[in-house]
């Protein structure tokens, strides 16, 4: 296996123009993103030719350095936002083509490349890239059969950042789940992977106190994974800090009377 930070780049030409070409075989193209190049046009060569459009590369390093450190920031936004996604879209988390059918050798949607996705959405939004390149991304991932529902729904759900959610109040949407569920999850990852431990101890009964009010709006069953979530950052009622603890130890017990105890971390 190659260490975790290798990057790998593939080129081929299609498989009716390339000596000896084939078709890539669905599990290694289910391992790859898949971006189309076309020709330039002349203008464009004549430009590259003439040196009138330089193109400018940030450096590597620094482009890391970036991505890291606006990491949490984004790839909670868009864990929510696959969350909800999937929640109203189902079918969509894998979808195999048929053998011989010619789409097994490009892009298709499984759960490991809608999660290489999010991650090169989340990283795109870290270095401030436009809007379209995630079109690309996701085009290149899962395919193009998805890309117009996955664009819709970004459009649509329009989620608060989680520190607007627990600074400044939020309600869940009894009629949109699916963006209840994308928020709750966009809330809870972003609180439990934040650094400022001080910070993330301040914010923790806020936190709490959301995932009660889901509780109260007749939907508990969306309140379990962000409890858990919670739960297993150190946040619930084993807290060493007393605030969060009186802050989550009402909402556990609620958890736990309605019979949610036995999902992991709910009733801890």
């Amino acid at each position: 296996l190659l260490p975790p930070k290798v990057r790998v780049l593939t080129a081929m030409n299609p498989p009716e123009y390339a000596a000896g070409g084939f078709v890539l075989e669905a599990p290694l193209a289910n391992r790859l993103m898949h971006v189309t190049y076309n020709m330039p046009t002349v203008d464009e060569w004549v430009d590259w030719l003439t040196g009138a459009n330089k193109q400018s590369f940030q450096n590597v390093q620094n482009a890391e350095m970036t991505v890291m450190q606006n990491w949490n920031n984004h790839w909670s936004s868009v864990r929510g936002l696959l969350a909800g996604f999937m929640q109203s879209n189902r079918g969509r988390i894998h979808q195999q083509p048929k053998p011989d059918d010619p789409k097994a050798g490009g892009p298709w949607p499984s759960p490991r490349m809608w999660n290489w996705a999010g991650r090169a959405i989340a990283a795109s939004r870290c270095l401030s890239m436009p809007r379209d390149v995630e079109n690309i991304i996701i085009q290149g991932c899962v395919g193009d059969g998805v890309l117009t529902e996955w664009a819709a729904w970004v459009a649509k759900a329009d989620l608060p950042h989680p520190h607007d959610m627990l600074t400044k109040g939020w309600k869940p949407d009894k009629q949109r789940l699916d963006i209840t569920i994308a928020a709750m999850t966009s809330m809870a990852s972003w609180l439990c992977e934040m650094k400022d431990d001080k910070q993330k101890l301040a914010l923790a009964p806020a936190a709490w106190n959301l995932v009660g009010r889901v509780i109260s709006e007749k939907i508990p069953d969306l309140a379990v994974r962000p409890a858990s979530a919670l739960v297993e950052a150190g946040l619930g009622n084993q807290c060493k800090d007393v605030t969060v603890k009186e802050a989550a130890k009402p909402v556990i017990l609620e958890l736990g009377r309605g019979g949610y105890s036995r999902f992991q971390g709910a009733a801890v």
